[in-house]
């Protein structure tokens, strides 16, 4: 099915979505509908234009590929498949995922992956092309998250990256410390394995957003503490 939802609301277009038979979906003129795709199972749905609020939370299979940009609370409390999406996004993407990965081409805004976790044997996993402003990761429990900043700007990611973390791991390309604001957290390097690891998560990301990686690329891994996360958290240390 193809929708066009210029001029349509967002209850409109959800109604339709859901109700709709066809596993492919495609939506043109996309302007600022909220909800798109929420509690979406087995269905691909492709979107152009700019989503509002809320795009796929509590996603439980299937994919959703955006050709734009989306605002805040992408991919809240999700559980599996993906979200590709061709452009960036706004604060709090990837709220307490659970499971299935987050594909972003450009930048992220703050609070990024928070409480995302892992549940038995799914393992989220967020990609972002660009950067991530601040609180990264906070109080992470599971699941990877990666940046790229693949237009070497002079911050990866904005201060506080994976305050309160207990889990998981996020993995940094820098070229310097400079790049990261202030943490409590400290970088460690990477081994062999998370690198294959790293590779094989951004042989997939490459491939669904149809972009080429340059090879070596240098990553750091943010030091998750398992012991008094919360140290250095409000006052620094």
């Amino acid at each position: 099915m193809i929708i066009d939802a210029k001029k349509m609301n967002a209850s409109a277009l959800n109604h339709i979505i859901r109700s709709c038979e066809d596993s492919e979906i495609i939506v043109n003129n996309v302007l600022g509908q909220r909800y798109i795709a929420n509690v979406s199972e087995n269905k691909q749905i492709t979107l152009y234009g700019t989503c509002g609020n809320n795009l796929a939370n509590f996603l439980s299979g299937g994919s959703i590929t955006l050709y734009g940009n989306a605002q805040e609370n992408v991919g809240d409390t999700m559980d599996d498949g993906e979200i590709v999406i061709h452009g960036s996004c706004g604060d709090a993407c990837g709220y307490g995922m659970r499971g299935g990965r987050l594909y972003i081409k450009e930048d992220c805004g703050s609070r990024c992956g928070i409480h995302m976790k892992a549940y038995q044997e799914k393992q989220p996993i967020i990609v972002i092309g660009g950067t991530a402003k601040d609180y990264l990761g906070e109080y992470l429990a599971g699941g990877m998250i990666i940046v790229l900043n693949l237009h070497d700007e002079a911050k990866c990611v904005g201060k506080y990256c994976g305050s309160g973390a207990h889990g998981g791991a996020i993995y940094l390309r820098l070229t310097d410390e400079e790049q990261i604001g202030y943490t409590p957290n400290i970088l460690s390097e990477i081994t062999v394995a998370e690198q294959q690891m790293i590779d094989t998560v951004l042989s997939d990301y490459q491939q669904k957003l149809c972009i080429k990686l340059a090879q070596n690329m240098k990553f750091y891994r943010i030091e998750i503490k398992d012991k008094n996360p919360y140290e250095g958290l409000y006052t620094e240390v």
